[in-house]
């Protein structure tokens, strides 16, 4: 497990005693299935291919509909399809990367946080075709390390026939030890993501939203916004066993999410705007 920062302490997040049986199936299948070896989950497990719709559908929703209809009952990484950059390579994240992004935002909402001058454009043009490019900052979560900055590129912020083959072709400059220890294995065509580059997708579509009352990002955006229940089942996970492996978290958060469904652990992309 990596070394967090402890942003801030909420009463809801308890011990459970009712989930050390969810805890138990996790471990069991890592032991079984990946030789009791939490990294070669994340680099041999089952992945959730999405592709692009031309119908406009955002990504989220196409997601969640897969998600819902699957009959597996987690995966190690969702990849999404990028066809409009140089490197047609998959967008991966995980489900774990979008809990911790929320956490890092939520720090920055009581932080007073995002501010205007913590995000600029760096390009404008072309943005119908290749979407917004941006140059921000985002704490980092690791102790001893300061915020982070880099530049974001491929954000949707026009409505057209490229908006969700943009949203696909996000990606930014970051780098971080969190980022470079979530490649796949033997996947040279995937991309992967970290909380750092989701937060600061989330920050650019706040902005958008408060500034301009341009929604897009925030409805087009390919990351699912974790709800308050999903959070809190995290954290509860965190208090009720110490030292869970970040494999077995994710496991665990499947679980959850299949036994809800989608729809009742994120916010609808539509809806965004009222929480972000």
């Amino acid at each position: 497990m990596r070394t967090r920062k402890n942003f801030f302490e909420n009463p809801e997040w308890t011990k459970d005693e009712s989930l050390l049986e969810r805890i138990t199936e996790a471990e069991k299948i890592i032991k079984k299935d990946f030789s009791d070896d939490s990294k070669f989950y994340f680099k041999k497990g089952r992945v959730l291919m999405i592709t692009p719709s031309a119908k406009r559908i955002p990504l989220t929703e196409k997601i969640n509909t897969r998600v819902d209809q699957s009959s597996y009952d987690y995966f190690a990484w969702i990849l999404v399809k990028s066809d409009l950059t140089k490197d047609k390579r998959y967008r991966g994240f995980r489900i774990i990367n979008l809990i911790e992004a929320r956490d890092i935002l939520d720090y920055e909402k009581v932080m007073g946080r995002p501010r205007k001058e913590d995000i600029s454009y760096s390009d404008t043009s072309l943005v119908g075709m290749e979407g917004g490019k941006y140059k921000l900052t985002v704490p980092s979560r690791t102790i001893d390390e300061s915020r982070y900055e880099f530049t974001a590129e491929g954000i949707p912020l026009i409505f057209n026939n490229s908006t969700n083959k943009i949203a696909a072709s996000f990606s930014t400059t970051h780098q971080c030890r969190i980022k470079d220890n979530l490649i796949p294995y033997g996947a040279r065509n995937r991309m992967s993501i970290c909380e750092h580059e989701i937060c600061g997708f989330w920050k650019i579509a706040s902005l958008e939203n408060s500034l301009d009352k341009n929604k897009i990002p925030l409805i087009f955006g390919m990351f699912s916004y974790p709800n308050d229940g999903l959070m809190n089942h995290y954290h509860s996970l965190i208090m009720t066993k110490k030292g869970l492996t970040e494999a077995v978290l994710d496991i665990c958060l499947w679980f959850e999410i299949k036994d809800k469904g989608y729809d009742n652990c994120f916010i609808k992309s539509v809806e965004l705007h009222k929480y972000i």
